[in-house]
């Protein structure tokens, strides 16, 4: 049965004297044996070895006698050796040899196997603390998208009183207003007909941001029909109201060329329109002079076409007695108030 290798602990004590230098060590291999001595660590080359024939001994090995390190030899035909690696084993080599007591064995052995976990430890604790390799650091997520918006007026400018549409679009937005007109959809349109020139604004809002928008609307107050600042001064000294006759509404011979002169007038200044109101004096009742005012007037504006004054210009309307222009009781006054009276109408 081959043994386990084994330490040999080595001193020049004279009790060695006359003995082998004999290691109990065995196997097959070569092998390399780490040691340990009171003065340095060692390590041993183990070559086979021959069981020592020698009768009635514990099993071990003897050193080779040819071996010129060794001054002790064993029993003739043990021809395997020991050979050390190194000088301080040569000087203990040359000492005599003892083997050790199991207490020694035992404890050596628990010496090698304390150096064994010491040295698996170690390559541990290389091995898990040699650089690890980062773990890929996942990507963030990407950055919510801003918002996008557009708003625009059709038509930009209006006259007063005439509409206008605000078309508005975004993206990437969950709340869209517009001052004055609320919370909106997405995209779409409004009509509106402002009345001053007014600047709508559009608010998006989104995980990715705010965005505005704006569109100016711009009214032009409507234009108001303008007349040269002399046609009413032109228009008192001009025209001039036409008298009739008591009881009577057609045209006096006298009166024609008041009416020329009248159309004639008009017929310059085509933006002056004019209002004939028939009067009468104060004789008769208040139906019969309503009714012969309005035929008075309607002679007079008939007159006027004639000459080519358009009819859309002239309107007519009776007030009898109603607005006389004197109330003296006496025929001066009374022809005073036999007329036909032309206003001046813008």
């Amino acid at each position: 049965m081959v043994r386990s290798p084994r330490l040999v602990r080595c001193a020049p004590e004279p009790a060695c004297a006359g003995r082998s230098p004999q290691l109990p060590l065995g196997g097959s291999d070569t092998r390399s044996f780490l040691g340990f001595s009171s003065s340095c660590w060692w390590i041993l080359r183990i070559s086979p070895f021959r069981r020592s024939s020698r009768p009635g001994t514990r099993r071990y090995f003897a050193a080779d006698p040819a071996s010129p390190l060794i001054d002790r030899y064993p029993p003739a035909g043990a021809r395997w050796f020991l050979r050390p690696r190194c000088k301080r084993l040569q000087e203990m080599f040359q000492a005599p040899a003892l083997l050790l007591t199991k207490k020694e064995e035992d404890h050596v052995s628990k010496l090698r196997f304390e150096l064994f976990t010491l040295m698996v430890v170690a390559m541990f604790f290389s091995v898990a603390c040699s650089k690890k390799v980062a773990k890929a650091v996942p990507p963030p997520p990407p950055a919510p998208v801003a918002p996008s918006a557009t708003l625009a007026a059709n038509p930009s400018m209006v006259q007063q009183g005439q509409p206008t549409e605000l078309i508005w679009s975004t993206s990437n937005a969950t709340d869209i207003t517009i001052a004055g007109l609320g919370a909106l959809p997405a995209s779409g349109s409004r009509r509106l007909t402002p009345q001053v020139s007014t600047t709508y604004t559009l608010v998006a809002k989104g995980p990715g941001g705010t965005q505005d928008a704006t569109a100016r609307v711009t009214v032009n107050p409507t234009a108001a029909k303008t007349h040269s600042p002399n046609d009413a001064d032109l228009f008192s000294k001009n025209i001039k109201d036409v008298f009739f006759d008591y009881d009577r509404y057609n045209l006096r011979a006298d009166e024609a060329p008041v009416t020329r002169n009248d159309a004639a007038f008009l017929a310059q200044h085509p933006n002056v329109r004019v209002v004939i109101e028939g009067h009468c004096d104060d004789r008769g009742s208040e139906e019969y002079n309503l009714a012969l005012g309005a035929s008075r007037a309607d002679t007079v504006k008939n007159a006027l076409e004639q000459q080519g004054v358009s009819a859309d210009r002239i309107k007519t309307i009776s007030y009898g007695k109603e607005k006389p222009f004197c109330s003296q009781d006496d025929e001066q006054c009374w022809q005073q108030n036999r007329r036909d009276h032309f206003v001046f109408q813008r």
